[in-house]
Order: structure tokens, then sequence, then C-alpha cells
């Protein structure tokens, strides 16, 4: 994964045609280590709405990723209104 974030062409934040970023997808299914990398990465928007228009934050906590989201929050992830 680092490896390929080193290449200059890709883009760590871009969404694939559904919508969805590496990076929400990483904390949908709840990769940490996945997660770490991306969010050093500038161009990586922890506030970004995934493909159903929620913001990462909610996926995450709902599904009971907790280190996951404890992760995007200290990256200033907003925190839902509906968790």
């Amino acid at each position: 994964m680092k490896i390929l974030l080193g290449r200059e062409e890709v883009n760590s934040d871009e969404p694939d045609n559904r919508g969805r970023t590496p990076l929400s997808f990483a904390a949908w299914y709840g990769y940490e280590k996945v997660v770490k990398i991306l969010l050093m990465r500038e161009e990586v928007n922890p506030d970004k709405s995934g493909n159903c228009g929620q913001i990462l934050l909610l996926p995450a906590t709902r599904r009971g990723h907790n280190r996951v989201a404890a992760l995007l929050q200290s990256h200033g992830a907003a925190i839902p209104h509906a968790v």
C-alpha cells in the first residue's frame, strides 16, 4: 500500500465509480492500518462523504470499528448527530 501511494499518479482521495474513496472503504470495513496510512496523506479528507452521503465516522461507529472512529476523530472528522 505504501509503495502504491508513493506513486505520483495515485490520488489517495479519488472516489471509484460508486463514490467510494479508499478511506471510506477502509473505514467501513475497519481496516485500521490502512486508515492510519491514508490519514497521513495531506490530500485525504477525513470528513469527505462516502457514496451514501454519510460522513465516514458514522458507518465506522455503527459497525463497531471504535479504533477506526477514534482515528478519524483525531484527524478532524466531524461527529455525526445520529450516532
